[in-house]
C-alpha cells in the first residue's frame, strides 16, 4: 500500500507539473527545482520510513498478533498470552493451560484465511487511484497537443537548458548556421508540425550593426501546415551584413541561427603578357588593361590580383551578364 502511495503521489506531481507548464506558465527554473526536491525528498522519505525498516529489520510476532486480532476479534488476546507465554520460560502456568491456549491458537490459525487477517482495503483504493491517474495521464497525451514527457524531463532534470513544451514542433530547420557569399540571399526553408489554418511561419532577424532589428518576414507555404520557404534579403539583392536570425511558428520558437558572410570575390586584372609567333620576329609585350590586338597564334598570358585566397578560376569568352551582374552565356 505504501508503494502504490507513494507512486500516486509521483503521478500527482507529474500531473499539476504538466497543467502549469502547457496551460498557465512555463516552468521556471525555480519550479522545476520545486517539483524535482518535493518528487525526491519524498521518494527519499518513504524508502527510509517505510521500506528499509522492512529490509533491516524484522517483524516483531507481538506486533503481527496484534494485527491478526484486530482483524479477527474471536482470538479474544489468545494469540497474545501465548506468545508470552511462549517467550517466558519460568511463567509459572500449568502445562495443561498452555497447551490449551496453544490448541486454541492453532485452531483459529487454520480456519481461517491468512490472506484474510490482512485489511487491504487501503490498499485496493490506492491501486484504484493509481490506476485512475494512469488512466487520465494516458488521455492527457493522446489528446493534448503538448507532451507530458516533455515536462517530465524538465523536472527529472531541472539543471538543463529544456524548452517548454508546445503545440507547434519545428521538425527542420534549413541552412540553420551557415556562411553566405556577401551579396547573395538567404534561402530558408523549415518544416514544422502542428500549425494552425492559416497561421504563419515567420523569420526574425536582426543585423550585428543593429541597423536592421527583430524584423519579421514571413515565408511562402510550399506544403500547407508543413514545409515553408523563402528568400531572405537586407537589400534589394541579397545579404549585406552579418546576421542572427531565428524561426517563429505558432508558439515554437527555434534558433538563434548565425549567418556570416565572405566577401563577394573580385579579381583585378593587373598585366597581360603576349607572346607572339616566331615568324612575326616581335618581342614580347606587356599590355595593361585596354583591348588587346594581336595576330593569330599570339600565346596571352594573364596576370590578375584577387581579393581573396581562391581556390580556382577561369577565363569567360564573350559572357553575357543579367540584369543581377550574373552570368547567363559564355562562349
Amino acid at each position: 500500500a505504501l508503494t502504490f502511495a507513494c507512486i500516486a503521489g509521483l503521478l500527482t506531481l507529474w500531473l499539476l507539473a504538466c497543467v502549469l507548464d502547457h496551460w498557465l506558465l512555463p516552468l521556471p527554473s525555480i519550479l522545476r527545482w520545486s517539483f524535482w526536491t518535493a518528487a525526491v525528498g519524498g521518494t527519499l522519505w518513504w524508502f527510509l520510513r517505510y521500506l528499509l525498516p522492512l529490509l533491516a529489520q524484522r517483524i516483531n510476532p507481538t506486533y503481527a498478533a496484534r494485527r491478526i486480532e484486530h482483524i479477527v476479534p474471536e482470538f479474544k488476546n489468545g494469540l497474545i498470552t501465548w506468545l508470552e507465554l511462549e517467550a517466558t520460560p519460568d511463567h509459572g502456568v500449568p502445562k495443561g493451560v498452555v497447551a490449551a491456549l496453544t490448541y486454541r491458537a492453532a485452531r483459529f490459525l487454520v480456519g481461517h484465511d491468512p490472506s484474510a487477517t490482512v485489511d487491504t482495503s487501503p490498499l485496493i483504493k490506492l491501486v484504484g487511484v493509481v490506476l485512475a491517474l494512469m488512466t487520465v495521464l494516458v488521455g492527457y497525451t493522446i489528446f493534448s497537443p503538448k507532451s507530458p514527457l516533455t515536462t517530465g524531463k524538465r523536472i527529472l532534470m531541472p539543471w538543463a537548458s529544456l524548452d517548454a513544451p508546445t503545440r507547434v514542433h519545428i521538425l527542420s530547420v534549413s541552412p540553420g548556421n551557415s556562411e553566405l557569399t556577401q551579396g547573395k540571399p538567404l534561402q530558408v526553408e523549415v518544416e514544422v508540425r502542428g500549425l494552425r489554418q492559416q497561421e504563419k511561419v515567420f523569420v526574425r532577424l536582426t543585423t550585428n550593426d543593429q541597423q536592421i532589428v527583430d524584423q519579421r518576414i514571413p515565408l511562402d507555404v510550399a506544403t500547407e501546415g508543413f514545409r515553408y520557404t523563402g528568400r531572405i534579403t537586407t537589400s534589394s539583392t541579397g545579404i549585406e551584413q552579418e546576421l542572427t536570425y531565428s524561426i517563429e511558428a505558432g508558439d515554437a520558437h527555434a534558433g538563434p541561427y548565425s549567418v556570416s558572410l565572405s566577401p563577394l570575390p573580385s579579381v583585378d586584372l593587373e598585366m597581360t603578357e603576349l607572346a607572339f609567333p616566331a615568324y612575326t620576329r616581335l618581342p614580347n609585350r606587356m599590355v595593361s588593361g585596354g583591348p588587346i590586338e594581336a595576330v593569330e597564334g599570339t600565346v596571352a598570358t594573364v596576370r590578375a590580383r584577387a581579393n581573396q585566397v581562391m581556390r580556382r578560376g577561369r577565363i569567360e569568352v564573350n559572357p553575357e551578364v543579367d540584369q543581377r551582374g550574373e552570368l547567363v552565356r559564355a562562349g
